[in-house]
């Protein structure tokens, strides 16, 4: 058991029906090398013995909080752990995953001795599928930057991971700059780590694998819902639209990496709600009908989307029209 009044880190672990793999996550954690750290599991409603495994490490170490709610998904876990922690910091964890015994005393070290409020890092994947290539950026970064500047060049190169669990963030970034994850929509972590990031004053990027992601069937990562995923990226573009509006004259919102980050949403809730089999449907129950700036995006994702399926069907129809007249030249 080890006492810990003041952590450095606050480590943040929603659990939903995660008995096969939370035990392994949870030890990750306290077996982490950097002992000054508190460890808040959410228990999001689980239906099986997560809780039960929960508490039973709770009894065993102080540093562990075990907190329940009724299921309402891990933006509102995510949400309420960060009213309680603690820590200087705060890192974000997923409970059937696991964490490099060395990686918080690493992080945490280099973020104090470098004056960071933001340091990214990188993953490996094992289980039922691997992508490695979701985890690993292609560049390397080396030195500070503003967050502003580093999310233009990850962003440029393509190397942007939106992962809350493949980076440490200084407690003051989220409290300062009134950032939440969205609450019951898919893609809940997107809006908070470009937030995280822009608001950064000083950031960098190691390529470390300290993360070991499980891909297993039927999780949240492996899982595509085409309807799910489109209401929860037009809630992120409607939520960095609507920060803009408001946003004082010299606010980061409203640099170029801003408004980098504002078409990357844009085009993300176009490319799925065009796998959606009745999207309009599906889309307008999201849409908050009394906010202007939500019709207004509306609009416009649905004429975009209007006007790629006009294009599709009149390719087709030519397709068509040169099929038949081939023919009849033939004959």
């Amino acid at each position: 058991m080890n006492n810990c009044e003041t952590p450095l880190v606050s480590v943040i672990m929603p659990v939903y029906n995660t008995e096969l793999y939370v035990a392994d996550a949870i030890k990750s954690i306290l077996d982490q090398t950097l002992g000054a750290l508190e460890l808040i599991c959410i228990d999001d409603g689980s239906t099986d013995h997560s809780r039960m495994i929960c508490e039973a490490f709770e009894a065993q170490d102080e540093r562990i909080s075990v907190v329940c709610q009724a299921n309402s998904g891990q933006g509102c876990a995510r949400n309420w752990a960060l009213e309680m922690a603690k820590g200087e910091f705060i890192y974000f964890m997923d409970s059937d995953d696991i964490l490099a015994p060395t990686a918080l005393e690493e992080i945490c070290c280099e973020m104090t001795s470098r004056g960071l409020d933001l340091l990214f890092f990188e993953a490996h994947c094992f289980g039922d599928v691997k992508d490695e290539g979701q985890y690993k950026r292609k560049s390397s970064y080396k030195g500070d930057f503003s967050g502003p500047d580093l999310a233009k060049l990850l962003l440029d190169n393509e190397d942007f991971i939106v992962s809350p669990c493949l980076y440490v963030a200084a407690k003051k970034l989220f409290w300062d700059n009134n950032i939440k994850f969205l609450e019951r929509v898919k893609h809940e972590d997107d809006i908070a780590t470009i937030l995280v990031l822009l608001n950064s004053k000083r950031a960098s990027c190691v390529r470390r694998d300290y993360y070991a992601r499980r891909y297993r069937s039927g999780s949240t990562m492996t899982s595509f819902d085409p309807e799910a995923s489109t209401k929860g990226a037009f809630k992120t573009y409607c939520e960095l639209s609507k920060r803009r509006a408001a946003a004082p004259s010299d606010s980061v919102l409203l640099t170029s990496a801003a408004d980098a980050f504002l078409e990357r949403c844009k085009r993300e809730t176009i490319r799925v709600f065009s796998h959606c089999r009745a999207p309009i449907n599906g889309f307008f129950d999201v849409v908050d009908c009394e906010d202007d700036i939500e019709l207004r995006l509306a609009g416009e994702i649905v004429g975009s989307i209007s006007e790629m399926r006009m294009r599709f069907y009149l390719y087709r129809w030519l397709r068509h029209l040169k099929r038949n007249l081939l023919q009849v030249f033939e004959a």
